[in-house]
């Protein structure tokens, strides 16, 4: 269990920009790195689509997140909009357990952005399916990786670019003393009643 309290690209070609039935597939803990505004813990999430490659095998779309639920966070709006309905006090107080989301069905819109005379597939936002949507199911293994669950132990099929991202980090490297709170004391999912209205 990984709890937090209150950019990804795809991979090539690019996947294409619209409103897409889509999954969760993995959340990982990118741990603590520091950058122009200092030192931050984010969290990549991870989406699979249903809009196919030349191959034939579905886009996978990710971005990363602040490693926090706070008032003002991306990942809380997220969340919150694609359950379709906000955090209660209780679940502040108690946290929200990341893991939840995985495996999750959503909408899932994805924006071009060009740079560089490159055209980049974005994630825009992420909300509940609308209705008459039919869930999808994940043609790819799905998973997960928690600092403080799993340590220097990475799962099998985890991306090699996450993997190379998190051993790049301040928890991994021992570089610096981590100050960032322990995620299993940040995200959990509220009442019996409160769960009733939603999956996650």
């Amino acid at each position: 269990m990984a709890k937090v309290f209150s950019k990804g690209n795809t991979d090539f070609p690019t996947a294409p920009a619209d409103v897409h039935n889509g999954v969760c597939i993995g959340v990982y803990d990118l741990g603590t790195h520091v950058g122009v505004y200092g030192a931050k813990r984010s969290v990549k999430i991870m989406f699979e689509i249903d809009a196919q490659r030349n191959d034939g095998k579905n886009f996978v779309v990710s971005r990363d997140y602040g490693f926090t639920i706070s008032k003002k966070s991306k990942l809380r709006e997220m969340i919150e909009a694609w359950r379709g309905k906000p955090f209660t006090e209780q679940e502040e107080s108690d946290g929200f357990d990341l893991a939840k989301l995985i495996g999750q069905p959503c909408a899932v819109q994805v924006v071009h952005k060009d740079s560089n005379g490159n055209t980049y597939a974005n994630i825009g936002s992420i909300t509940k399916l609308m209705k008459g949507m039919t869930p999808m199911k994940a043609t790819y293994p799905m998973g997960s990786y928690f600092i403080d669950d799993h340590g220097k132990t990475l799962p099998a099929g985890i991306p090699d670019w996450v993997a190379k991202k998190i051993k790049e980090s301040q928890e991994w490297t021992g570089e610096t003393e981590d100050s960032t709170p322990d995620s299993r004391k940040q995200f959990d999912a509220g009442s019996p009643h409160e769960q009733a209205a939603a999956t996650f």
